[in-house]
């Protein structure tokens, strides 16, 4: 038997790249190449990326943090542990209060507990868990127009289909959802809308509010096609903070009164500090498996020590 081998040069492949059909859908990596030239170019003012003025960020109070953070034996140790994929009971009974205070209730008002609260990375790794989780290729999202473009590759890059929905200067219009759904159904694609995505509070690109009413008919869509197919509102409210007068909108989430129909997603990424990356995300009790299992699979827990510290930073009132 003779055996033929053919010498390569190291580096060098005669195959074509072992790249995913995921691979192919997913869209360039435009955020992370702006945030690259901001970072590269700090004497540039970029208004591209989303950077935050770096005099506004809350170096005195997350110092103070750190300190007592790590003055306390346990609770540092705690800290440089491994966590669960769920995250820091600590922070999570801390962020049920702080929903609490954000919907103008208590916390047994709000009828959930920390099971149902998860942290993630960023609100947007929380976004793609729950694409993930929901969206198969094929499948359909309804979006505003315009809408923040990286949810738009994290929908297509599962093969899903992100369709445009008319918005004005109170958000995602109500009539031409239903327009839009109404006309997906006569296509025979309602079985293939899983999702409904919306940017609440002050959306990016145009910053403009999604309607209080229009809060509440959002979820009663929802709902009312519920019997045929089971559609998921992800309400994205990274900014829901950033107000300069009057009080927080209600969230679309607290319109849901069976709790199945909502998953709210924050962040601290624009209210307090970027570089700590913890968002969390409030889902139906159906989803906290999968979402979970998810992330499990990505990287079981985000960083402990994040966790503590804004936990620290919320304890202290800081």
């Amino acid at each position: 038997m003779v055996v033929s081998m053919t010498m390569q040069t190291p580096g060098t492949s005669t195959s074509a790249p072992v790249f995913s059909q995921r691979r192919d859908w997913a869209a360039d990596n435009v955020v992370g190449f702006m945030m690259k030239q901001a970072v590269d170019h700090p004497e540039c003012i970029s208004l591209a990326a989303g950077l935050v003025d770096p005099k506004t960020l809350p170096v005195e109070v997350t110092r103070q943090a750190a300190e007592r953070m790590l003055g306390d034996d346990s609770m540092a140790r705690t800290g440089l542990q491994y966590g669960t994929t769920e995250g820091s009971h600590r922070l999570r009974d801390l962020l049920l209060e702080y929903l609490a205070g954000l919907e103008e209730t208590t916390v047994e008002a709000l009828g959930i507990d920390r099971d149902q609260l998860m942290l993630s990375t960023g609100s947007q790794q929380m976004l793609a868990l729950l694409c993930e989780a929901v969206l198969d290729p094929g499948d359909i999202c309804l979006i505003a127009d315009p809408t923040y473009y990286v949810m738009l590759g994290t929908v297509t890059g599962l093969g899903a289909r992100a369709v445009a929905v008319d918005a004005d200067e109170d958000g995602m219009r109500i009539d031409s959802l239903e327009q839009t759904l109404e006309s997906l159904d006569g296509d025979g694609l309602l079985e293939r809308v899983k999702m409904i995505y919306v940017v609440s509070d002050f959306d990016n690109p145009r910053s403009v509010s999604l309607a209080v009413e229009r809060r509440k008919r959002l979820v009663e869509i929802a709902e009312s096609f519920s019997d045929r197919q089971r559609m998921l509102v992800v309400e994205d409210a990274a900014y829901r903070e950033l107000y300069f007068e009057g009080a927080t909108r209600p969230s679309a989430w607290g319109f849901d009164e069976n709790g199945q129909t909502v998953a709210l997603v924050q962040t601290f990424s624009k209210c307090f500090s970027p570089g700590l990356r913890v968002g969390f995300g409030v889902l139906p009790s159906d989803l906290v498996g999968p979402v979970r299992d998810l992330k499990g699979n990505q990287d079981f827990g985000s960083a402990s020590f994040n966790q503590h510290l804004l936990a620290t930073v919320l304890e202290d009132g800081l």
